[in-house]
């Protein structure tokens, strides 16, 4: 399966890199706003005013997904 930084079977020029080769490039985060989460308005539509409630242990504004953690995770899970 091809999860790499460059496809299996093609050449390593600059065309086929992903560019997903380190950590903490931002074009390879996601951010996820933590009130987002949360979001659990006990009525849909929220009604006015609704402020999502965030456990007191989340610190953070946002929860950041980084693809070359998830990436080298599933490299490592592969059988070579």
């Amino acid at each position: 399966w091809d999860f790499g930084t460059h496809q299996l079977g093609r050449s390593t020029d600059n065309a086929y890199l992903s560019g997903c080769n380190a950590p903490n490039i931002p074009a390879f985060q996601i951010n996820i706003p933590v009130n987002a989460v949360f979001w659990d308005p006990p009525t849909i539509p929220a009604a006015a005013g609704y402020v999502p409630v965030v456990p007191p242990t989340v610190t953070l504004g946002n929860f950041t997904i980084d693809l070359f953690e998830i990436q080298q995770e599933v490299l490592d899970q592969q059988e070579n």
